[in-house]
């Protein structure tokens, strides 16, 4: 609901944190959901992820905007002001989705498949104690992490980097599902670790996207007969912060 009555950074921020653990449970705990059901939930919900991203990415952009305009001229300004103009662009497009039929019909079918409780099922790792489920749910994605931090490298790209955040953040929201007594015990001490590998990684990736927004931006600028002197100093000169 802040979504559509205000322009809240946070709020999208968790939205699409949201999405991000609904399609997380559904595809990477396995043979639990019937494939049908886990094939059209996760589907809309990678679609809102990729609909909500420029906006956010904006959102963080200008958020760290004090850091990159680092004089008073105009050029900054009109840069500011473009930026502004596509991240409202963006989150109409955000509003009409979340106001459409097709909306409210996801999100009340969404919420009737959350609290069904079938009697029967025939998915077979529905019926194993949660346990047994999280261990060998918590291994797979354990292994695949450390697979990939043995890899990384100073020099490893952006991408490969990029990659290894998605299964922090997979093993990390699988945690939290399994964070009962029971299920995932031997497991808690990865919590803080995780959190410290994600913060790291976080700011890698954000660097990487506001350089590409930003490559982004010059183009649409330039495109639009906006590419003034003024604009492109401040364009080079916010490239040139962004890489140290």
């Amino acid at each position: 609901a802040c979504l559509v009555r205000q322009h809240d950074v946070e709020c999208l921020h968790d939205y699409r944190v949201a999405l991000r653990r609904s399609r997380i449970v559904l595809t990477r705990i396995p043979v639990v959901f019937a494939a049908r059901d886990v094939q059209r939930f996760a589907a809309v919900l990678s679609r809102l992820g990729k609909l909500t991203g420029p906006c956010r990415d904006m959102d963080v952009l200008l958020q760290h905007w004090p850091d990159y305009a680092l004089a008073a001229e105009a050029g900054f300004q009109r840069v500011y002001d473009f930026i502004q103009q596509q991240c409202n662009k963006s989150r109409h497009n955000i509003i009409e989705e979340l106001t459409s039929p097709d909306y409210v019909q996801f999100r009340n079918r969404w919420r009737e498949f959350l609290l069904q409780q079938p009697a029967v099922t025939r998915m077979q790792n529905a019926k194993l104690p949660v346990s047994v489920l999280a261990s060998s749910t918590l291994d797979r994605v354990l292994h695949k992490l450390v697979k990939r931090l043995k890899s990384v490298r100073p020099s490893s790209s952006d991408r490969k980097l990029h990659t290894l955040r998605i299964i922090s953040k997979r093993l990390r929201y699988l945690l939290d599902y399994f964070s009962f007594p029971t299920a995932a015990s031997g497991y808690k001490n990865l919590i803080p670790e995780l959190m410290k590998l994600q913060d790291s990684l976080g700011m890698a990736q954000d660097l990487y996207v506001q350089k590409s927004l930003i490559v982004s931006i010059e183009e649409q600028m330039l495109a639009a007969g906006l590419m003034q002197d003024d604009v492109y100093h401040a364009l080079h000169v916010i490239k040139k912060t962004i890489k140290k």
